[in-house]
């Protein structure tokens, strides 16, 4: 099973390398070859294709929840004009 998964998601189809790495658009799996510069789709009809494009999905979604927490964050810390860190120099005038 191993190698089947080597032959079909690692292995470059047309330089049997493997210097792949997946991409996804749309719902489809490519995989592109680093050393001939290869471009092909994967064989979609394999039970780990919906898996992968499950767990790409997943990711994405966990990655848009975290930038949107940041921009909160940085919404909330921008309202005041400070950051909140008490760090802002005070700047006092003394006359003579």
């Amino acid at each position: 099973m191993i190698h089947k998964y080597i032959e079909s998601f690692v292995l470059c189809p047309n330089c049997g390398l493997p210097e792949t790495e997946y991409k996804i658009k749309s719902g489809i799996i490519y995989h592109k070859c680093a050393a001939c510069g290869n471009k092909d789709m994967v064989d979609m009809t394999h039970k780990l294709c919906t898996y992968i494009i499950a767990t790409d999905k997943k990711a994405k979604a966990e990655a848009k929840k975290k930038d949107k927490k940041k921009d909160k964050k940085k919404d909330k810390k921008g309202k005041d004009g400070s950051d909140g860190s008490g760090d802002e120099k005070k700047v006092r005038t003394i006359k003579v």
